[in-house]
């Protein structure tokens, strides 16, 4: 139970990070967790297929500079949650537009459904871990619980706070762009498996997957 409990916070704060900087909020944990696809999307500013240290620093740097309202330099609990606000009403703009496929403002059931099997695609080939073109019991199972654990992170984090104070180094209730860029530092470590300071897809996916097998 205490391991299982250890690999779910760990999770949580991988995929607490990937949407707390990027275009989704905490409230769509599910998606920024279901694939490699997402975080190279929001890194691989070159479109290269590799992300580097630099290129999500610099990343961290824009959004941190959108939490930061008054730019003072440190991010309160209020602009803090305000950033988070905005990210969800974007996620769903952008979800709506997805959605909308021929971009007539209104989504017919087939659009819907085309959607959503498309996120079915997706979401087969991240369950694949070992990209066999089959997806094997043990995989299946562990995916299960990481999407669940994505669904869930509402009941959890209490609107961010705890991913705040996740972040907030010196508990001194305001985030400095030191603070981020540390955390970002050390998350890009622990995903860059062979230390090469380059990020490939097959890294993401199998740091997200070794989240269940610990």
């Amino acid at each position: 139970m205490v391991n299982t409990m250890k690999t779910y916070r760990k999770y949580t704060y991988l995929t607490l990070g990937f949407c707390a900087f990027s275009l989704v909020s905490l409230t769509v944990l599910a998606d920024a967790g279901r694939g490699s696809s997402k975080f190279m999307e929001y890194f691989d500013s070159n479109g290269d297929n590799i992300v580097t240290l630099s290129e999500l620093n610099e990343a961290s740097k824009e959004r941190y500079a959108k939490m930061d309202a008054d730019g003072n330099g440190e991010v309160n609990m209020e602009e803090f949650q305000t950033y988070l606000g905005d990210r969800k009403a974007q996620w769903r703009e952008q979800r709506f537009v997805e959605m909308d496929s021929n971009g007539d403002s209104q989504i017919s059931k087939e659009e819907y459904v085309l959607y959503k099997q498309k996120r079915a695609e997706q979401r087969y080939l991240d369950m694949d871990a070992d990209n066999d073109g089959i997806v094997s019991k043990e995989e299946y199972l562990s995916q299960k619980r990481g999407y669940r654990g994505g669904k869930h992170h509402g009941k959890h984090r209490h609107g961010g706070e705890r991913f705040f104070s996740k972040l907030d180094s010196n508990n001194d209730a305001r985030l400095t762009q030191e603070e981020s860029l540390a955390a970002w530092t050390e998350w890009f470590k622990r995903i860059d498996a062979n230390s090469d300071q380059v990020v490939t897809a097959d890294e993401v996916k199998a740091f997200r997957n070794s989240m269940w097998k610990n």
